[in-house]
């Protein structure tokens, strides 16, 4: 399985598997919990995550031993402010994945997570709705089990 894919899959059960942040974004049967964006018409509160900027590490040679990515996680809200909910799923997103590793079984792992920075965003739509982002950059290093 492509590392992409790896890391898309442990973010989205990682998260998911946080009944703290569930209960914030829909509960635990469906949580609000998008790959890059929401599904049309969806609730607010949600989380939304986004990989950018991947690249592969080396070891001597041609051989990839793992890649890096980033990637934006952030809930989203529509509020004019930062305050609860969307302060608290900002919280719980960060104590569930600062410092988290794991398996996705049967393709890799996700060794390590880091926030390198905070992230939030004001939007304010056409119509006039205002609507805030609010998250954090996090770097994670990913490996296919064929790269073991």
């Amino acid at each position: 399985m492509n590392e992409l894919l790896i890391a898309k899959k442990w973010l989205r059960a990682t998260l998911a598997a946080d009944a703290q942040l569930t209960e914030l974004v829909g509960g635990a049967t469906a949580p609000r919990i998008y790959d890059s964006a929401a599904d049309d018409g969806a609730a607010y509160p949600f989380v939304v995550f986004q990989l950018r900027n991947p690249n592969d590490l080396a070891a001597l040679g041609a051989r990839r031993v793992a890649v890096n990515v980033d990637v934006l996680v952030k809930g989203v809200h529509r509020t004019q402010d930062y305050g609860p909910p969307l302060s608290a799923i900002d919280a719980r997103i960060d104590a569930v994945l600062q410092g988290a590793e794991g398996e996705v079984a049967g393709a890799g792992y996700v060794l390590a997570c880091e926030r390198q920075q905070p992230f939030e965003m004001p939007e304010t739509a056409e119509a006039g709705a205002e609507y805030r982002h609010l998250g954090g950059e996090y770097h994670l290093l990913v490996q296919r089990n064929e790269d073991l």
